[in-house]
């Protein structure tokens, strides 16, 4: 085994990570934007 071919296959298994965790990361924060969003907004409207 190479230094090469243990970088390359470190590399191919972060990539590999990040592209199944990608969708629920994405999911995650879209979510965690809007209920954040419409949190902020009763007190907006509340004061004068």
């Amino acid at each position: 085994m190479t230094p090469e071919f243990v970088v390359e296959i470190g590399r191919q298994a972060i990539e590999t990570t990040l592209m199944c965790a990608a969708p629920m990361l994405i999911a995650a924060l879209s979510i965690s934007l809007v209920i954040s969003i419409f949190r902020q907004r009763p007190r907006s409207m509340n004061r004068p």
